[in-house]
């Protein structure tokens, strides 16, 4: 569309330019109906129309295309920036979440190794003490069991003693009331 009124603008122009060339005759030149000047504003004002009618605005509205899309892109821009950053802040609350609940985790276990460690400890007291007190009891037994040894071995080194003194030997009666009389004295001096 644009070619046709150029192709009519430089015919004009060019229609003027030969007519006064061919004039070459040495009389007067008839001076053209419509002056130049006005045919080359009229030219620029037709082209200028076509221009601002056909070819302005597509390109304003490329222009205008483009502008919308680099909007829509920094917007879709900005949306992503900003779902960014909330996934950051869910990653670091999920993180401190996760770091709060390892070091539960780790309190509750030193928590339960002090428990079984404390359980432990009253358990070892307890057999201690339980194998103190029958280490007592036994030696206690043993200690009776060796006095009673002891007296009967007593008595019987007396009297052994004691008829080997005499020359005499006593009957199994006299000897077992011996025994009796010196176990009652060495009850006695015990208490």
């Amino acid at each position: 569309m644009v070619f046709p009124v150029l192709l009519v603008f430089f015919f004009v122009f060019f229609a003027g330019a030969e007519e006064a060339e061919q004039g070459g005759h040495a009389g007067p030149v008839d001076p053209p109906l419509i002056p130049q000047t006005i045919w080359a504003i009229a030219s620029f004002v037709i082209v200028l129309a076509v221009l601002l009618k056909y070819l302005i605005p597509p390109i304003i509205q490329a222009m205008d295309k483009r502008a919308a899309d680099i909007r829509d892109a920094l917007a879709a821009a900005e949306k992503a920036r900003v779902e960014a950053q909330a996934l950051i802040e869910k990653h670091h609350a999920d993180l401190e979440t996760a770091r709060k609940d390892a070091a539960a985790i780790i309190e509750e276990g030193k928590a339960d190794a002090n428990k079984v460690k404390e359980s432990i400890i009253a358990e070892a007291r307890q057999e201690a003490q339980e194998l103190s007190a029958r280490a007592k009891r036994d030696i206690e037994r043993a200690k009776e069991d060796a006095l009673v040894v002891l007296k009967k071995t007593s008595v019987e080194m007396a009297v052994d003693i004691a008829s080997a003194l005499i020359h005499k030997n006593l009957n199994p009666a006299e000897h077992q009331q011996l025994i009796e009389e010196r176990t009652r004295r060495l009850q006695g001096s015990k208490n």
